[in-house]
């Protein structure tokens, strides 16, 4: 029976992390069909930047959320540990947020047309969802993360059709925010089903109660910083030639 609830809650994670990864592939193939090159580089670009900041301002506060959700799962009060770490998620997602607006356009847009006001929502969004996806994880809700992994995938892989039909930048960088917007609050809604709506609406006073658990987030902060840039730096030289030229 213990292996059976082991390889079923498997299936559900690799459903969930199909539907989502997959989704956005499928996005980009159906935009590579219809998009003039600079467009679809936009977008692209668009893509890459919005997750390597937010993974920067997250502080590795997603590592952090599955080992503590994960006790919380085991019976271990983490109340408000738990508080403390949305709060910090809702800090690092208006500190992100309020760096790509008022960062020189040159840093971010590499010679592309992308908005900063979409950029920074989709950042903010991005960030605020790295806690509720971590305690997605460590509570085991895979058969209800793949509920919203699959409503996510629809409004990517349908606004990128429509974006495709309209030959529209603007339709598609709108649908990838409202993917990233649907995961938020449908892993949320998850989170608070099974523990309470106390927890993530956050604390100041619990802020305390984190030095310990942010001293396992840094090593995993490292981690992340070093695939997320690595993606983007290469994404970044694609785009040029040796002439300057996309």
């Amino acid at each position: 029976m213990h292996k059976k609830a082991i390889a079923s809650t498997a299936a559900w994670a690799l459903l969930a992390h199909l539907l989502t990864r997959g989704s956005l592939m499928v996005a980009a193939i159906v935009l590579a069909r219809s998009l003039e090159p600079t467009s679809l580089a936009t977008y692209n670009y668009f893509q890459l930047t919005s997750t390597l900041i937010a993974t920067y301002a997250s502080m590795g506060l997603g590592a952090t959320a599955v080992k503590l959700f994960a006790e919380a799962r085991q019976g271990n009060d983490h109340s408000m540990r738990l508080a403390g770490l949305f709060t910090v998620s809702y800090l690092a997602s208006l500190i992100g947020c309020a760096f790509v607006l008022v960062a020189p356009e040159a840093w971010l847009s590499a010679d592309l047309n992308v908005s900063k006001p979409m950029l920074a929502l989709c950042v903010g969004v991005m960030t605020l969802n790295i806690v509720p996806n971590g305690a997605v994880i460590g509570l085991e809700k895979y058969r209800h993360a793949v509920g919203v992994a699959a409503l996510s995938a629809v409004l990517a892989i349908g606004g990128a059709w429509l974006a495709a039909r309209l030959e529209s930048l603007s339709v598609a960088v709108g649908a990838l925010v409202l993917s990233a917007l649907v995961q938020w609050v449908g892993q949320s809604y998850v989170v608070a089903r099974s523990l309470g709506w106390r927890v993530m609406l956050g604390s100041v006073r619990a802020l305390h109660e984190l030095a310990e658990t942010l001293g396992f987030a840094g090593p995993m902060l490292l981690v992340s910083l070093m695939s997320s840039s690595a993606a983007w730096i290469i994404g970044r030289l694609i785009l040029f030639g040796a002439s300057g030229e996309y």
